[in-house]
């Protein structure tokens, strides 16, 4: 099988304040009116899931137009004293005809950030494990949050809290550097590649350029 899968993974803290009712209903209203792929607009909207017995309740999506692009959502248990997330994936293949991959990642998922308002969000692709092991596995690398994918979302509290620069900071390291890199909600939105099939070499070259760059390394 190529290379040429895609998970879209969007992860936000649990606020306690929020029900896991309330979120799936925000959620699942401003999906509705967005469209396909990334959008349920004229779509079944996934009912609010139930968590019965467990610490988390999923639910899974289609747009009726798109259906080669399978939303999971996930919400974690709502409890003090727990670091919780809730996350919204997009898993999808590259080579699917019904899919315009830059209009995708230019258009359709800086919308869903503005829906989901996550903490951080990437697009991720298989060459991050082979990445990984060529840098001394998951020991060495402590946190595979810091493999940059093609394309990464970082809330303006991510900024302060992972890379250490404020939102305007990143944005004056990378532009002219990147094909993308603009603000987007208190954030900042970067587009490394738009290819839909990025050889391992190209992928490599962004990690060990840019997290240079950013003093990941």
């Amino acid at each position: 099988m190529k290379n040429t899968e895609r998970t879209i993974r969007l992860y936000r803290k649990v606020n306690l304040k929020e029900s896991m009712e309330e979120r799936h209903l925000t959620v699942m209203e401003g999906l509705s009116k967005l469209e396909a792929p990334l959008g349920l607009k004229d779509s079944e909207i996934p009912e609010i899931p139930n968590f019965g017995t467990e610490l988390v309740a999923v639910y899974f999506g289609k747009n009726n137009k798109t259906k080669g692009v399978r939303i999971i959502g996930r919400y974690d248990w709502r409890v003090g004293g727990l670091n919780n997330w809730d996350d919204l994936f997009y898993e999808f293949k590259t080579t699917y005809k019904l899919i315009d991959y830059k209009k995708m990642i230019n258009i359709d998922l800086p919308k869903v950030i503005e829906i989901y308002e996550p903490h951080s969000g990437d697009c991720y692709i298989p060459h991050t494990i082979d990445y990984i092991r060529e840098n001394g596995g998951y020991e060495k690398t402590k946190n595979s949050f810091f493999v940059l994918q093609p394309i990464m979302y970082f809330s303006g509290e991510m900024c302060e809290e992972l890379i250490k620069l404020s939102r305007d900071k990143i944005i004056k390291r990378l532009e002219g550097k990147v094909q993308k890199v603009v603000p987007l909600l208190d954030g900042v939105y970067i587009i490394f590649s738009d290819k839909s099939e990025l050889p391992y070499e190209e992928f490599k070259e962004i990690n060990d350029t840019f997290k240079l760059i950013l003093g990941l390394i």
